[in-house]
C-alpha cells in the first residue's frame, strides 16, 4: 500500500513537472512571437516614414525646380506679353479718341445740312467739310496700311489740314526707317515731307 502511495506521488509529481515545463516553454514561445511580432511593426513603420520622408524631401526638391524654373520662364513672358499689351491698348486708344472726336464733328456737320433754317451756303460748306473729313479718314488708314505691310504695326497716322502726325510702335528709328515713313506717307496721304512729325510710342 506504501509502495502504490509512492509511485503515485513520483507519477502526480513527474505531471506536475511536465505541465509547468510546457507552461514555460508556451509562454516563451508566446513572449518570442510578441518580440517577434512587435520588431516586424516596428520595422515596417520605420521603413514607411523614411520612405515617406524621402518622398516628401523628392517632391519639395522637384517643387523647387519646377517653380524656379516657371519663374524664371514666366517672368519673360510676362515682360514680353504686358510691353506688347501696352503698345497695343496705346495705339488702340489713340485711334479711338481720334474716331470719337471724327463721329461728334460729323454728327454736327449732318445737323447741318439738315438743319432746314440755315443758308445754303452754310449747308455747302458743311458738306465740303463732311466730305473732307471723309477723304481724310481715307488717306489715314491707306497710310496706316501700307506702313504695317511693311513692318510699323500698330501705326497711327493723323492728318490734319496739309500736315500729319506719325506715331510708331518702335523705341527709336534709323535715317532709312524715317524716310520709308515720309514715302509712304507722302504718297498715301498726300503731305509733303516736311509736313510729317514721326514720333515714336515707347
Amino acid at each position: 500500500m506504501k509502495h502504490f502511495f509512492r509511485k503515485n506521488q513520483i507519477i502526480v509529481t513527474a505531471l506536475a513537472l511536465m505541465i509547468a515545463a510546457a507552461g514555460y516553454i508556451n509562454y516563451t514561445y508566446n513572449l518570442d512571437e510578441k518580440d517577434l511580432a512587435a520588431k516586424a511593426v516596428g520595422d515596417k513603420e520605420e521603413e514607411t516614414m523614411e520612405t515617406a520622408v524621402s518622398l516628401t524631401e523628392d517632391e519639395i526638391f522637384v517643387d523647387e525646380e519646377a517653380d524656379a524654373d516657371m519663374g524664371d520662364e514666366s517672368a519673360g513672358e510676362t515682360v514680353l506679353t504686358n510691353s506688347s499689351s501696352v503698345t497695343v491698348n496705346r495705339a488702340a486708344e489713340l485711334k479711338l479718341s481720334r474716331e470719337q472726336t471724327r463721329a461728334a464733328n460729323k454728327a454736327t456737320l449732318t445737323e447741318v445740312i439738315s438743319n432746314t433754317a440755315l443758308s445754303e451756303a452754310e449747308k455747302t460748306a458743311a458738306v465740303e467739310e463732311l466730305a473732307k473729313m471723309t477723304d481724310i479718314s481715307e488717306r489715314e488708314a491707306a497710310c496706316e496700311l501700307l506702313l504695317e505691310s511693311k513692318g510699323f504695326t500698330e501705326a497711327v497716322v493723323s492728318i490734319t489740314d496739309n500736315s500729319a502726325d506719325v506715331i510708331v510702335n518702335m523705341t527709336e528709328l534709323t535715317d532709312a526707317q524715317r524716310a520709308q515713313i515720309e514715302d509712304v506717307v507722302r504718297r498715301k496721304g498726300d503731305i509733303t515731307p516736311e509736313n510729317i512729325v514721326i514720333s515714336t510710342m515707347n
